[in-house]
């Protein structure tokens, strides 16, 4: 209907942003692709920046769910360009996680990801968003721990933790929090700690009803004790 009143209007651009992202979560990606695009196009020639940084951002993140991460990649930096053309810190932040992201959990490309998360950081720290700078902070920790960089891995750890309390959801945080510093210990083979510590989160994840968190420190005792060699044990996790 809108494309018959309004062809190439705010409101097609919007209404197609909108139908591409639902067929997307219905993991239909191919179809979905064609109406994200059309509706950046419109967005760019009506210079709708702004509305142009969220668009790119959400086609991003459907390419990335997609598995094609080089397009997901062209529009996440394609987003952070007209961020800093808008001078928006909170945008550019939050541009840079998501390549960060991107290196990180899909291409493995840990130093990448971690000089993204380092830039996401300073912006949060400046913003003064406390929720933002742990997130950076666990995310960067995370990529050290994955580089062999143990040390650094636990300060950034820390850092996150001392955030958490002036954060929303600072509870769940930390328990993304402990549950890295249990992985960090398992990486050492300080196996007594990272078990203690993943109690710590199973413990609090039973309480609160977080049914996520009770899967992955389940996983992670089970991998703690294959490491062991206690197969049964780690089957049962």
């Amino acid at each position: 209907m809108i494309e018959k009143k309004e062809p190439d209007s705010k409101d097609h651009a919007e209404a197609l942003l909108n139908y591409g992202l639902v067929l997307s979560r219905l993991e239909r990606y191919e179809v979905a692709a064609p109406p994200l695009e059309k509706s950046l196009e419109i967005m760019a020639n009506l210079e709708l920046e702004s509305e142009q940084v969220a668009a790119l951002a959400s086609t991003g993140l459907v390419f990335e769910n997609a598995t094609d991460y080089d397009r997901a990649l062209v529009h996440f930096r394609s987003a952070l360009d007209l961020s800093l053309k808008l001078d928006k810190r909170e945008l550019i932040a939050r541009q840079h996680m998501n390549i960060g992201r991107l290196y990180d959990l899909r291409l493995s490309r840990y130093a990448a990801a971690r000089q993204h998360y380092e830039k996401a950081l300073d912006l949060y720290i400046n913003l003064q968003d406390a929720a933002g700078a742990a997130q950076a902070h666990l995310d960067i920790g995370r990529c050290y721990r994955l580089m062999g960089n143990f040390p650094d891995a636990e300060l950034h750890y820390r850092e996150a933790l001392g955030l958490t309390g002036a954060a929303a959801s600072g509870d769940r945080m930390r328990a993304k929090i402990v549950i890295e510093q249990a992985n960090n210990a398992w990486f050492q083979a300080r196996y007594q700690e990272a078990f203690d510590l993943r109690q710590e989160v199973y413990q609090a994840a039973l309480k609160a009803h977080w049914p996520l968190e009770q899967v992955i420190s389940l996983n992670t005792s089970g991998l703690i004790w294959w490491t062991l060699n206690e197969n049964d044990r780690a089957l049962r996790n």
